[in-house]
């Protein structure tokens, strides 16, 4: 039986009396002359010292221990199972360069494996009326800051809806057309069924295959909901 000396606090004052500490089975014996206490080592509450730190064990009448002068017998009776574990990595040095290693390890895979395939399932089990609810607030946002009307003529924008829309055997997509005042000649999908194609990008390429093979394009984000899949892997 080996004695430990600490000390003692009744937490409430920063008043500190010595004490005797000493582990007989499952009891926490506490002595010295005006003190006697004893716990059963399952009712006390313990933080894993590291490096020179003292032990601390929280009593159930409120009290605390703290105690410089311990031993690895001393822990292996009062820390929990799980705190055994974190002082056995923090006293070993290739202990925490394999954890370290091993958690870089699995970030990796996490961000680039993991967290595609679940921004994918989830963006592909969404239902379509959350996509356009969506798609309008982002449209909103898009409309108020960074494009203007399109000043396209009407006959052309028609012509291009149409067959962009022969072409996606799809009545549902919107086509929209605007002047691109600060993202210049661009064409992009939303989350849902929205396509926004710039007049500068229809001034710029002035061929009208051009234009349609870049919105087939984007027709291909739309159907596999690439912007609210990257959306939802931010």
């Amino acid at each position: 039986m080996i004695n430990y000396k600490a000390s003692l606090y009744d937490g409430k004052t920063a008043l500190e009396q010595k004490v005797t500490l000493t582990v007989q089975g499952s009891f926490l014996f506490i002595e010295n002359k005006e003190v006697k206490l004893n716990f059963k080592v399952k009712d006390l509450v313990c933080e894993t010292p590291f490096s020179k730190s003292p032990l601390i064990i929280e009593l159930p009448n409120g009290n605390r221990i703290e105690c410089y002068e311990y031993d690895q017998d001393l822990l292996n009776h009062i820390l929990k199972r799980e705190s055994h574990l974190l002082l056995w990595l923090e006293r070993n040095k290739l202990a925490i360069a394999f954890t370290f290693i091993c958690t870089i390890i699995f970030a990796i895979f996490f961000v680039q494996i993991i967290e595609p395939q679940l921004a994918h399932s989830i963006a592909q089990a969404v239902d379509q009326k959350v996509l356009d609810k969506f798609d309008d607030r982002i449209l909103n946002i898009i409309d108020s800051q960074y494009v203007k009307k399109s000043k396209l003529p009407t006959e052309i924008q028609t012509q291009l809806r149409s067959k962009i829309l022969n072409y996606a055997h799809r009545e549902d997509i919107r086509i929209l057309f605007r002047e691109g005042s600060q993202i210049g000649a661009n064409a992009f999908a939303l989350g849902g069924r929205t396509i926004i194609i710039t007049d500068e990008l229809i001034e710029k390429l002035n061929n009208e295959k051009l234009v349609l093979s870049i919105a087939f394009h984007e027709l291909g984000h739309l159907k596999h909901r690439h912007f609210f899949e990257r959306t939802v892997s931010a």
